[in-house]
């Protein structure tokens, strides 16, 4: 499996790390797991993405459009932080982010996402962050 998924806040966060080459088949997979994390949240969730290590994506915005069309509950993020620096994956990841009517916010490390969300999320500010072990 070319990703990694954990609740960075349990229950408000979810963190993603990608790696290798990313496939239809594996935007699905994903999008179930995320799709299960929403469900076991507590609103507002917000979900960091980290892309740094994908080689490659091998599908098309099409098939984005398609998968994403079919995950609703993937509309109740609040926020999607996108840590990359790869303007290919950035564009795609964005697309996807809008196709979702999520906030999308893109940083080049996994300090200032958890910056980001903790300036837009105020209630963040106090909690546990999970991030020792990343």
């Amino acid at each position: 499996m070319p990703y990694k998924m954990m609740w960075l806040v349990e229950k408000r966060v979810i963190y993603t790390c990608f790696e290798g080459v990313i496939t239809a088949e594996d935007l699905s997979q994903f999008l179930h797991e995320l799709q299960a994390y929403i469900h076991n949240g507590t609103p507002p969730i917000h979900h960091i993405s980290n892309g740094l290590k994908i080689e490659r994506i091998k599908f098309s915005l099409s098939m984005l459009q398609r998968m994403v069309s079919r995950f609703k509950v993937v509309h109740q993020l609040s926020w999607n932080i996108n840590i990359n620096e790869n303007r290919l994956v950035t564009t795609i990841a964005s697309i996807g982010n809008y196709l979702i009517n999520v906030n999308n916010h893109t940083v080049k490390t996994l300090d200032e996402a958890i910056a980001y969300l903790k300036q837009k999320d105020p209630t963040l500010k106090n909690l546990d962050w999970n991030n020792a072990e990343l």
